[in-house]
């Protein structure tokens, strides 16, 4: 991970801020869980699940979601202040690049939030080699959609607020090539609101394990 990346989140400040502030209204709260939630659901990932992982899990906002479709919640972050706000579950201080854990060692690993922050496409890719790594059947990676409404306004010259904090969109097609790469296969796209909003969750299944051949919907470049 970029050094910037790394560093933004390590002040005290950052675990307050986001397990207060940064989502304080209840539709924006939930939103990310509950899309994640039924993602797992419609791919078979239920409470029978031997374990679900969180990374970067960050003050802990998707682990009631993920502890309602796992047996065992596994929360990750390279963060101390997020880890403090966190506070329940099995927690673990780790990079996301280098996660502390044997192949295939997850029924789905879930990566929130996170994808954008990286500009270098080698990083990109060394991200998702190590979530498909652990995992042994599903990885769920939200990322900024290239073709929505502020990604636009963004390469238009329109929208500065993206390049001013780092962050990064890429188009569905380059997220599938990178998918490939390591050993994925995407098998749907979720929008939280399709165009307008860049959020945007891939469900990757890990070659080999039944789900590659079996995408969830169609998708165009």
């Amino acid at each position: 991970m970029t050094t910037s990346v790394h560093e933004r989140w390590q002040g005290a400040e950052a675990g307050r801020r986001y397990a207060g502030e940064r989502w304080a209204g209840a539709r924006s709260a939930e939103r990310d869980p509950r899309i994640v939630a039924r993602i797992l659901a419609r791919h078979g990932v239920g409470t029978g699940a031997a374990r679900v992982l969180d990374v970067p899990c960050g003050a802990g906002r998707l682990r009631r979601a993920l502890e309602s479709r796992s047996r065992r919640y596994v929360g990750v972050d390279i963060s101390e202040p997020m880890l403090a706000e966190a506070r329940r579950g099995a927690l673990v201080r780790a990079s996301a690049f280098r996660l502390p854990f044997q192949e295939n060692a997850f029924e789905a690993v879930v990566c929130c939030r996170l994808f954008h922050h990286l500009r270098d496409p080698h990083e990109r890719s060394a991200l998702l080699g190590e979530l498909v790594r652990v995992a042994r059947r599903l990885v769920v990676v939200s990322f900024w959609d290239a073709a929505s409404l502020h990604a636009w306004r963004h390469r238009v010259g329109r929208s500065r607020s993206a390049a001013r904090e780092g962050r990064c969109a890429v188009s569905k097609a380059e997220l599938a090539l990178a998918a490939r790469d390591v050993g994925a296969e995407p098998l749907s796209f979720h929008h939280t609101f399709r165009f307008l909003s860049q959020q945007t969750f891939a469900v990757l299944g890990k070659l080999g394990s039944g789900l590659d051949g079996e995408r969830g919907t169609r998708w165009s470049r």
